[in-house]
Order: structure tokens, then C-alpha cells, then sequence
């Protein structure tokens, strides 16, 4: 058993083995599990909140307060910041389209994983997911390729 200090908007701020006796007036001190202290110590770069006993992600509690439309153009929003919207998006279904009448969709790796990529995304989204995975190559790396 391990503690967490949580933060006003349940936010997990720090983990003890001990539990700690001066805290902020605005935190709150719970107990968490081992395996949650390992999650959220092994992923220093995510945002946890602890929730009902449970522990969540940041974007998994945003998430729970978004409409399925919100969840579709969090995904939309995604894959335009990876610098792919209107005629970028036409030019690689192109020559993907292309690339496979040719039967030759083995020869452009890059291709087929970006479009691997906006799948993956597409279907999280309407899933209902928000946290989706980086780009594996960016426009300028699949047409040079």
C-alpha cells in the first residue's frame, strides 16, 4: 500500500510509502495501491487522477465529459496537427490508390504505416478514445519516400 497526495482537481501530485502528515490545505491524501503507485511512477509524463478509487489519465477524465462528436474532432484535430488536412490528405489516398493498383503497396512502408496511422486514429476516436498515438512519419517523409 502506497499514498498519493492529490491535488484540488484530483490530480495525483506525488506517492509515499509513508503517509505524509503536512499537506496543502487545498490536498488530500489517499491510498493507492501498489500497482497504481507503479503505473504512475513508470509514466512520469502522464497526468494522472485518482477517481473513485481508480486511477485515470487526464485525457480519460476529460474524456468522460465529451460529447461522441467532440471525441470525433479530437481525433479530426489530431491528425491536422500532424500537418495533414484537405489536399494533403487527397494526395497520399492518391497515391496510395495508386501505389495499390500498381500492386506495389511494399515498395512504400512509410505510406502504409501513415495510412496504418489515420485508421488507428479514425477508430479510437469514434470509440471514444482521446489519447491517440504520435504519427509514425510525417507527409514530407512519405512522398520522399
Amino acid at each position: 500500500m502506497k499514498y498519493a497526495v492529490l491535488g484540488p482537481q484530483l490530480g495525483i501530485n506525488r506517492i509515499s510509502n509513508t503517509e505524509p502528515q503536512n499537506v496543502g490545505k487545498q490536498s488530500t491524501v489517499v491510498e493507492i495501491t501498489d500497482e497504481q503507485a507503479k503505473q504512475v511512477i513508470a509514466s512520469p509524463q502522464v497526468h494522472y487522477v485518482f477517481i473513485g478509487g481508480e486511477l485515470k489519465t487526464l485525457a480519460e477524465k476529460q474524456a468522460a465529459n465529451m460529447t461522441p462528436e467532440q471525441k470525433i474532432a479530437a481525433g479530426e484535430q489530431h491528425v491536422a496537427n500532424a500537418g495533414l488536412t484537405g489536399a494533403r490528405l487527397v494526395t497520399l489516398m492518391d497515391l496510395l490508390l495508386t501505389t495499390k493498383e500498381a500492386d506495389a503497396l511494399a515498395s512504400k512502408p512509410k505510406l502504409v504505416a501513415l495510412y496504418t496511422w489515420l485508421q488507428t486514429v479514425k477508430s479510437m476516436s469514434i470509440a471514444g478514445v482521446v489519447t491517440f498515438p504520435p504519427a509514425p512519419h510525417t507527409f514530407e517523409e512519405v512522398i520522399g519516400e
